[in-house]
């Protein structure tokens, strides 16, 4: 059995020698690494070029920027392993992932396999002591994934392991150049779809940074384009799933527009700028019919004043209501 692990990396000379120092560790090692420059003007691109130098066997692309989800795509196509495991270029690898999950992959056979992630690394040094536990594989697991996809419960290609023909690799992604919001749960919904068997094991192989600052941190008007052709996607696969997937989309399509408010209150504090936003915020819902399709589902009682804040264009009660919010989520630093 053979990984292809996929680094896309920009501008990552910060941490990416350490998380491909992680790969390098596996005790379990066949496997491929395909690192993807996407136009990084920091040292990332030597750092790669140093890192290969050592390690001939990796496969390196390097490219103009074009956002996170065409850098995977192009990976994609050059992979030739069994199975595809997602690396960010800030996170780091356990010493044991491929062999722990290799060890279960071959006891089940699953199309998905579903590991833990951390944020404590002194995890990572932890030695694993006896087997992995492997649960029958249940013939509704996929459903289960399906209504926490269709929540927004695991919306991360990290922490999964996939087997590489649950890709939809002949589709041309090139329209979703720049795509920053909501990238990896487009990607993941047509694999989610297109698998059968999914499985879950506790063993925490993988931490996961907290960035200092990432692309989705703080309100940008293009998040709202990226958000549109997400859930645009989101609800066509919930439609396809049925069950509670279509009305866990919608209250999902909610609460992410709940959290752009929140965003553009936390980052604007003149008013004039605010109101401004909030007002093209209210636009996209109704001109997408996002607005529309909330009012007919339950919501949390927050998320329901908020939005009804914004449909009565009351925005400088809608700040204060965002930004106490906010400061309570945040605890108050």
């Amino acid at each position: 059995m053979t990984f292809s692990i996929i680094v896309p990396s920009l501008n990552a000379a910060r941490y990416i020698e350490e998380t491909l120092a992680s790969v390098e560790k596996q005790t379990y090692t066949d496997y491929e690494l395909i690192i993807v420059d996407d136009g990084s003007w920091d040292a990332t691109s030597e750092m790669i070029c140093r890192f290969v130098s050592e390690y001939p066997r990796t496969i390196t692309v390097s490219k103009k920027n074009e956002g996170p989800l065409l850098a995977r795509r192009d990976a994609l196509k050059c992979c030739s392993g069994d199975y595809v495991v997602f690396l960010d270029a800030d996170d780091v690898l356990h010493p044991e992932t491929l062999e722990r999950v290799s060890e279960v992959l071959e006891r089940s056979n699953v199309d998905i396999l579903e590991y833990g992630l951390t944020r404590n690394q002194e995890h990572l040094g932890r030695a694993f002591r006896s087997t992995v536990e492997v649960r029958p594989v249940n013939s509704d697991s996929i459903i289960r994934m399906r209504e926490r996809v269709s929540s927004g419960l695991t919306n991360n290609l990290c922490g999964k392991v996939i087997r590489i023909a649950c890709f939809d690799l002949q589709e041309d992604y090139s329209p979703f150049v720049g795509m920053m919001h909501g990238e990896d749960l487009f990607q993941l919904l047509p694999v989610v779809d297109r698998a059968k068997t999914v499985l879950q094991i506790t063993d925490s192989l993988y931490y996961y940074r907290k960035a200092d600052s990432t692309s989705t941190s703080r309100f940008r008007q293009r998040q709202l384009a990226d958000v549109d052709t997400l859930f645009e996607r989101l609800l066509l696969f919930s439609a396809r799933w049925g069950g509670n997937c279509v009305v866990n989309a919608l209250r999902e399509e909610a609460t992410l527009y709940v959290s752009l408010l929140c965003l553009a209150a936390d980052g604007e504090w003149d008013s004039g700028s605010s109101t401004s936003t909030f007002d093209n915020i209210r636009v996209a819902m109704e001109t997408t019919g996002a607005l529309g399709r909330s009012e007919g589902i339950k919501l949390r009682l927050d998320v329901r004043l908020i939005l009804s804040l914004l449909l009565w264009r009351k925005y400088h009660t809608l700040k204060k209501l965002l930004r106490f919010r906010n400061l309570i989520r945040n605890g108050f630093r």
